[in-house]
């Protein structure tokens, strides 16, 4: 899309931009239809952040929508933070935390996973959506680009882009959950998304090319699960599968019999959850910003802060996330803890 073919909604900030005498604009991480995603940075603390912003004129505000979801998380462990939100005269804002590379730019700039990864990876986008679903939510838009790494832990995974997402369920004034009259899609249907993208990871969808609805769901409906698996790891999908067939728009989907079926798979197969993703020791979305802004990638014969008119020696980059983890092994496991903390 051409800056001429821009609707009147889009929001474009541009590197050096100052929101609120706060958060500058670093460089852009991704746009939408009517707005972008910027890496920014905090000018008084130097920590890094992602802003999503949005006009006041666009017509659906899909930012308020993702704002309510971040507020929901607030505290909860493995899941994106909130850091603050605003508006200025034109355009309203969230700030978040930093991700690292989304799973589609994993997959097309390393290749294929290996089976290692690809039950573990099962397990953490699992782990995300289920945070999702906990806090009365469904994603509705379940699909690679969609989950990112954490730039500090990279076994940690985030469901991200929460403008499709809407609500299953609300708390009473008994702090009881009630399940809303029933809409498009639930937590069932979230987990048929997540099982064919991981199936993907491996095997090809019989429909990935098709684009008319109809014929997408006559496929799916004309295969059986043991031939859409395959008989390598993605078989262990098969129960799965069988399991997701037998659940209603208001039934809780058994997290722990699916953990527990890949668990066993990747136990089976002498894997360990501590084993190095594919992704461990290379350098993706976000990372190495320090050397780059440094050794002038970013900025040429002035400093960035110099730029903003703030005098600073120079940048010393700090990582915002409230959701740090040691990379120790250990520590990553007891926060997969499986058995016990998904009943």
């Amino acid at each position: 899309m051409s800056e001429d073919e821009l609707p009147e909604e889009f929001v474009e900030l541009s590197a050096g931009t100052l929101i609120r005498e706060t958060w500058a604009v670093i460089r852009p991480l991704g746009s939408g239809a009517y707005g972008h995603v910027y890496h920014v940075i905090n000018v008084k603390d130097d920590s890094q952040a992602a802003l999503k912003v949005e006009s006041k004129n666009a017509v659906d505000h899909v930012l308020k929508i993702e704002l309510e979801v971040l507020q929901n998380f607030k505290g909860r462990p493995d899941t994106m933070q909130l850091i603050a939100f605003g508006t200025t005269d034109a355009h309203s804002f969230i700030v978040m935390t930093l991700c690292g590379a989304d799973l589609t730019h994993l997959s097309s700039s390393i290749g294929a996973f290996s089976d290692s990864t690809v039950l573990r990876l099962s397990i953490c986008t699992l782990l995300s959506l289920k945070s999702l679903h906990e806090i009365g939510y469904v994603h509705r838009d379940v699909k690679p680009c969609n989950f990112a790494i954490s730039t500090i832990n990279k076994k940690i995974v985030y469901v991200i882009d929460f403008g499709m997402t809407r609500r299953y369920a609300s708390k009473g004034d008994n702090k009881q959950w009630y399940i809303k009259k029933r809409r498009t899609k639930g937590r069932v249907d979230d987990l048929w998304s997540w099982a064919y993208m991981c199936i993907e990871f491996r095997e090809a969808l019989p429909w990935r090319k098709m684009i008319r609805p109809e014929q997408v769901e006559s496929a799916k409906e004309g295969i059986s699960d043991e031939k859409l698996c395959g008989i390598g790891i993605m078989s262990v999908f098969v129960p799965i599968l069988t399991h997701l067939r037998r659940l209603t728009y208001c039934d809780r989907p058994d997290y722990k019999f699916i953990f527990e079926t890949i668990g066993k798979e990747i136990n089976s197969r002498n894997f360990r959850l501590t084993d190095p993703m594919d992704w461990d020791g290379k350098n993706n979305e976000n990372e190495g910003l320090n050397e780059k802004i440094n050794e002038g990638e970013f900025m040429t014969e002035i400093t960035f802060y110099e730029k903003l008119g703030i005098k600073r020696e120079r940048f010393s980059f700090k990582r915002r996330e409230f959701n740090d983890v040691s990379s120790e092994s250990g520590e990553w496991v007891r926060s997969l803890r499986v058995f016990r903390k998904y009943s």
